[in-house]
């Protein structure tokens, strides 16, 4: 698994039916959970994190089948004698939380839901001792508007806890899902966010629905920064030696490159930083082939860059990737 993975990855673990690369995705969610890889799961792979989570952290049937498990640590959980369709409001109870943080610190936002099979509120508490937070919770709603005294008392037990409130978040969560056991009231874990970990976020919302390029969801965006910040991380404290000929250092945005012999084929390589990647949710792309030829001749005087080819690459054991034609 570390083969597929550079130092510097983010992972993102999509939605999916089926049992089909459940191995793979458990997989994937462990490896990015014990080695602090920014991850995001959405859907049936946030449902895949809390699963690997529940069986090698906290044991809650180890190695049973996929079929087992959905049975029990994933329950089925209709709305209306229906798969859960539609935007839905989401209701934070954190305000220590990435996400939210990333909505705009938003109590409430809404969100498209597409599922069946929701987490089961009774693991929950165990979940929470071991350091894995459920940060926003879902409630039951329908087309009339009519709420049940059921649903109108566990609605009433939510609240939202400033960041230094920990012990008191807890307490409401425990208070929801011991309410909801007993009454058989629906209560929907919507997102989680494991403490002492860069970014391993998990979304049961479908946040890709209804979005375009300029206007990326936030927990996109959420993934894609902590993946920056581990690459800068990664290349601050890393000196690598691409070749021979060639020896690249990467330290407090210095760039060096050294050349042993000026008749030796030998590689350039960048890395392209940008301190803010996404300005009014726009990417900030320019012409990354002009920028880098206009650097190369900067860097080294006597070497023609339209001479050279340019090949980005993100396998950093590649040598000659720019030769000379």
């Amino acid at each position: 698994m570390e083969n597929l993975f550079l130092p510097d990855s983010g992972i993102l673990i999509p939605d999916g039916l089926g049992s089909e690369g459940f191995e793979g995705m458990m997989k994937a969610c462990k490896y990015a959970r014990e080695n602090k890889i920014p991850c995001l799961s959405i859907g049936h792979g946030f449902q895949c994190a809390v699963i690997e989570f529940a069986q090698n952290v906290l044991g809650i049937h180890a190695n049973e089948s996929y079929k087992k498990v959905l049975e029990v640590v994933n329950i089925k959980m209709l709305e209306n004698g229906n798969p859960r369709m539609g935007a839905r409001t989401i209701t934070f109870l954190t305000k220590d939380s990435k996400l939210y943080k990333l909505y705009g610190s938003k109590p409430f936002i809404k969100e498209r839901n597409w599922n069946r099979m929701e987490i089961n509120p009774f693991f929950v508490p165990s979940y929470l001792s071991s350091g894995l937070r459920f940060v926003a919770i879902g409630f039951d709603e329908n087309e009339d508007g009519e709420i049940s005294d059921t649903l109108q008392n566990l609605m009433a037990i939510a609240q939202i806890h400033d960041e230094s409130d920990e012990k008191d978040y807890i307490k409401t969560m425990k208070k929801l899902c011991k309410y909801s056991h007993e009454t058989h009231t629906a209560l929907r874990m919507q997102a989680m966010e494991l403490k002492e970990h860069p970014y391993y976020v998990g979304i049961q919302y479908h946040a890709k629905f209804g979005l375009n390029p300029s206007m990326p969801s936030p927990s996109f965006i959420g993934l894609i920064q902590a993946a920056s910040r581990e690459k800068e991380n990664f290349e601050a404290t890393n000196v690598s030696s691409f070749s021979n000929d060639t020896v690249i250092t990467t330290k407090d945005n210095d760039l060096k490159i050294t050349k042993k012999d000026k008749s030796s084929a030998f590689a350039y390589y960048y890395y392209i930083k940008c301190k803010n990647p996404i300005e009014d949710g726009i990417f900030k792309i320019s012409s990354l082939e002009r920028f880098l030829k206009a650097k190369l001749n900067n860097l080294v005087n006597d070497v023609r860059a339209d001479q050279f080819k340019i090949v980005i690459t993100s396998e950093k054991n590649s040598q000659n990737i720019i030769s000379n034609i």
